[in-house]
């Protein structure tokens, strides 16, 4: 997957979490409705990513929140901070291939 392909993708997925988090602000649970994306999502990514790719792709989206939360961060084997942003993370996913 190329850049711009993973931003596209990343950028669709926060904005559907956010959409998601106002709705069940406003008393709508849409957990049923969106759940079928994400798998479909999980389904074609596991078959593009390895197993390890996928653990960091899925961190980086729902703990790290898009890359919004600065202060949480993943390093490499030297030590080396990793996957800041979207960049960071698609350079460390081929490396991870």
């Amino acid at each position: 997957m190329n850049l711009k392909q993973l931003k596209e993708v990343i950028e669709t997925l926060k904005d559907l979490s956010d959409n998601e988090s106002k709705m069940y602000g406003l008393g709508l649970d849409m957990i049923e409705y969106v759940n079928p994306y994400h798998n479909l999502i999980n389904t074609l990514l596991d078959s593009i990513y390895t197993e390890e790719s996928c653990e960091m792709f899925y961190w980086f989206c729902y703990e790290k929140d898009f890359g919004r939360k600065k202060d949480l961060g993943a390093w490499d084997e030297n030590g080396k901070e990793i996957c800041q942003e979207i960049e960071g993370l698609h350079k460390h996913l081929k490396l991870l291939k």
